[in-house]
This record gives C-alpha cells, sequence and structure tokens, in this order.
C-alpha cells in the first residue's frame, strides 16, 4: 500500500496552488469570483448538481492488490507515477491514491500496446489471462476494445454489479442509452475523466478573423439554434486564399474558410453531427443497421458539397499549425488541442460541431483514442472490480472535472465569459452508437466508418451505392453475430 498519503496531498496541493496562482493572478476580479463558484457544488432547487458522493461504503476495504491491463500510449489519461509542474497529471495521480485509500487496494498498473493497430495483441493477453485461470482484475484500454473483447466472451456484463451506479453523473446516460442492449453492457466510458474530456470534438473560431470576414458571430448562432451546417456552409462561401505561391493548386500552406484535424478517425463524428446513425432500437426493442437507407447516401451529397471545394482543407496533420498562423477561420478537432493555444496571441472561441437541421440536437463525438473500463470474463472478486470503476469515475468527477474542466477549459483557456457555457454544450452532447461500438468486431473491410471514410476520401473513386451494395451482405451477416451474442 502506499505510504505518508496525507503527505503526499499536502505536497500535491502545494504544488497545484503554485502553478494555479498565477492562473489566478492574471484574471479579472470577476473571472476570479467565476472561478471560486464554479469550484463549489451548484443548487437548482434542492438538488446538488456537481460533487454527489457515490454509494460505496465508508468501511469497504478488499486488503489487496488488483491487476489493472491498460493500454500503454493512453496511460497518461489515467495513471501518473510522479508529481510534478503539471497540475491535470497531479490529479489524476492523488485520484488513484484516494482510490486506493477508500477501497484498501494497491494497483498494479500492467500496461501494453494497446492502440488500434495493436488492438489483436492486447485482447490475446486477456484471453491468455482468462485461461490462466487469473483474470486481470479490470482492463481500460482503447474505447473500441471492450465490445470486441465481448464479442469473444472475454467480458463480464456491467448491467446491475454490486456497486456500479449507471445513474450516477460519472458515467454518460448517452453511452448507456447506446451501450446496454437485452441487459447488458460491456464497457463503460467515464463522463468526466481526463481523456473524455480532452478527446471531445467540437469547431474553434479565430475570433479577428471572423471579424476581419463580418461573418455572423457563431456564439449568436448557437444561442438562436441556427448553428447548422448549412450556416457553416454560407460563412466559408468563397473564403479561400492562396498564399502559397510557391506551388499550385490549394495546400496546408493556403488560407482556407474551414480546415479539420489530419486524421480519417476524427472525421467520423460528422456522420453523426449531421443527424445519420449506424444502427438505432426500433419499437419492437430490437436494434436495426440504418447504413442501406436513403438518408445515408444523401449525407456523402451534403458533406462532399462543401469539404471537396477548395474553401476547406481536410485529411493532412498541419492543421493546428494553420489554425495557430491564422490561416483558418474555423477548425474542428478535439478540445485538447486548446493547451497548445497558449503560447500564441489568437483569440478563439468554441462551439458544437454544427448539427445537420435546426430540428436535430448537437451531436459531440468523442475521437480516437480515448478510454473504456471492462471487466474481464471470470474475475475472482466482482465486488472489488466493480467497486474500482464506481469509485475510479466518481472521483474523476470530483477531482478531475473541476481541475480540468472547470478550471483549465472554461478559464485558463478561455478568452471570453460565454465559452464556459459552450463547453457544458458540448459536454452534454457527447453521443455514442451500438453499431460504432463493434467497430472493431467486423473485418477491416467492412467496418462500418471503415466504408464510410472511403467514400469521403475518395469521392470520384468510391461511390455510396456501390461499396454498401458490394459489403452489405456480409456486413449485415457480421452485425447478426454480434446481435446472436447477445442471446448467448
Amino acid at each position: 500500500m502506499k505510504k505518508n498519503l496525507w503527505a503526499i496531498r499536502f505536497l500535491l496541493l502545494l504544488l497545484s496552488l503554485a502553478i494555479l496562482l498565477p492562473i489566478f493572478a492574471g484574471c479579472s476580479e470577476e473571472e476570479q469570483q467565476a472561478a471560486a463558484t464554479n469550484a463549489q457544488p451548484k443548487e437548482t432547487g434542492d438538488v446538488t448538481e456537481e460533487f454527489l458522493s457515490d454509494n460505496i461504503p465508508e468501511d469497504l476495504k478488499f486488503n489487496k492488490v488488483v491487476t489493472v491491463l491498460g493500454c500503454k500510449q493512453q496511460a497518461y489519461h489515467y495513471r501518473v507515477e510522479e508529481l510534478s509542474d503539471n497540475v491535470v497529471g497531479n490529479v489524476i495521480y492523488n485520484r488513484n491514491l484516494t482510490v486506493e485509500e477508500r477501497l484498501g487496494i494497491e494497483i498494479d498498473w500492467i500496461l501494453e500496446e494497446g492502440t488500434f493497430n495493436e488492438r489483436d495483441a492486447f485482447i490475446k493477453k486477456v484471453e491468455a489471462q482468462n485461461q490462466g485461470g487469473k483474470p486481470y482484475d479490470a482492463a481500460i484500454c482503447y474505447n473500441l476494445l471492450p465490445y470486441a473483447m465481448a464479442m469473444k466472451g472475454l467480458c463480464e456484463n456491467l448491467n446491475n454489479t454490486k456497486y456500479i451506479d449507471l445513474s450516477a453523473p460519472w458515467w454518460p446516460q448517452s453511452y448507456l442509452e447506446t451501450g446496454i442492449y437485452k441487459d447488458q453492457i460491456f464497457g463503460l466510458v467515464e463522463s468526466c475523466s481526463y481523456g473524455t474530456l480532452e478527446r471531445m470534438i467540437a469547431t474553434f473560431f479565430n475570433e479577428s478573423l471572423l471579424e476581419d470576414k463580418q461573418l455572423e458571430h457563431p456564439y449568436d448562432l448557437v444561442a438562436n439554434n441556427e448553428w447548422t451546417y448549412e450556416k457553416l456552409t454560407s460563412m466559408i462561401k468563397d473564403t479561400y486564399e492562396d498564399k502559397n505561391t510557391a506551388t499550385s493548386g490549394k495546400d496546408a500552406g493556403d488560407f482556407f474558410g474551414f480546415c479539420a484535424g489530419g486524421t480519417q478517425p476524427m472525421l467520423d463524428g460528422w456522420f453523426f453531427s449531421l443527424g445519420n446513425r449506424y444502427s438505432q432500437v426500433n419499437s419492437d426493442g430490437e436494434l436495426e443497421l440504418l447504413l442501406g437507407t436513403p438518408e445515408t447516401e444523401a449525407y456523402f451529397e451534403k458533406f462532399l458539397g462543401v469539404f471537396e471545394t477548395d474553401d476547406a482543407y481536410l485529411y493532412d496533420a498541419s492543421h493546428t499549425v494553420m489554425f495557430k498562423e491564422k490561416r483558418a477561420i474555423f477548425y474542428n478537432t478535439i478540445v485538447g488541442m486548446t493547451g497548445t493555444l497558449l503560447d500564441t496571441d489568437i483569440e478563439y472561441g468554441v462551439v458544437p460541431t454544427p448539427k445537420g437541421s435546426v430540428d436535430q440536437k448537437y451531436y459531440t463525438h468523442l475521437g480516437n483514442t480515448h478510454e473504456a473500463w471492462a471487466i474481464p470474463l471470470g474475475v475472482a472478486d466482482m465486488d472489488c472490480s466493480s467497486a474500482l470503476l464506481e469509485c475510479m469515475a466518481s472521483e474523476s468527477y470530483r477531482q478531475t472535472d473541476p481541475v480540468y474542466f472547470e478550471s483549465q477549459l472554461k478559464l485558463r483557456y478561455a478568452h471570453d465569459e460565454r465559452i464556459a457555457d459552450m463547453y457544458d454544450l458540448i459536454r452534454d452532447h457527447i453521443g455514442f452508437d451500438f453499431c460504432y461500438l463493434y467497430t472493431v468486431a467486423f473485418t477491416d473491410a467492412t467496418q462500418p466508418n471503415a466504408l464510410i471514410r472511403k467514400c469521403v476520401t475518395k469521392p470520384t473513386q468510391n461511390k455510396w451505392a456501390t461499396v454498401w451494395g458490394s459489403n452489405k451482405t456480409v456486413f449485415e451477416a457480421q452485425f447478426q453475430t454480434i446481435l446472436d451474442s447477445y442471446a448467448n
């Protein structure tokens, strides 16, 4: 067990204050008061909305070492080995100490390669441990892996466990609405973890460029329920300027109305933001596919109608540089990008990814890779494992959220007082799709997002009707295999 816990916490507090004091010193009196308000529970009538306690008994102690298999590349989201000058890292460190103390455990983190490309090797680690008769107590992994493991019968059902309270605010209700099918759910994402918050995809904009182009303000458009894809389309029309005269044709050295994160997974969220879904539960309570519908076909015409023009620039790794160098008005990326803007003079704002129409809700996609929890099948002590997940998530809610979300994103990285409401709106609309969660349970060639990306990134070679028509039979058979697994 960790020793001198309170001495460590005291040192953590001093370090955090030393780093946060300069932030508050540079704030106005009103901003400091706002920060103090954000740090307190918010009351609505007789209900306290923030900093709720979990239902884990105070005297619950397991007095043992628990093993947690984690993805090495994502470990900075949930495991920090020592205190430093990184405020968020210190909070994660303290969160883990708190969990260990509350449950009377010591966490043995076993970190392995585990991103998309290493997914098979990671799953084999779980499989080998299960077959060896001593499964890991928990796994925190690449966000799509719990469901690939579930297809192999490697995960426990996390619904109706003794200590996981799925009604608590530290578990996203949108994830549960999507992930629970036939009373079963095999993975959980925290609503307030650093990985979840950092990976929210939103649309940033440059305030001075908006003024230069005499464009409507996105905050006002959101307030009037007019921040739609069509509105963005009209705002970026004819904004392209050839700045890089050394080359012909558009490239990363030019000026654009819009740019987006350079990896294809960053573009997956647009399909959902514009009102489409891979799957849904029908009126009979059964899951059905939607990829063969006319709405899916219409998506490509709408999306490519804008993003194939000179006014937008996609599929390149230069987008943060473009935005920092003031060569893009709008930038669609993860909110974790904000830390890189601290050394610039850019005054920026942030709004949700535009929605498809005024009638629908916003949709916030989480960029790869955030992490998800799973409990391997046949775990030795399900009560201990479920208490671990619940305690981790609830402590993130009370510790990580106030520091990273409230103090860093809403205050330290902010340039205006309206941005806080935008971040709340972005987080409140985090969404998921059942079929998307099972992405890596499909073969590489028939993964739903892979099929869609083919038609987006190479539209002249790939038309959706053709791509879907040639993969439909295999895809539907694989989807049915997933549904059949719930009966077993």
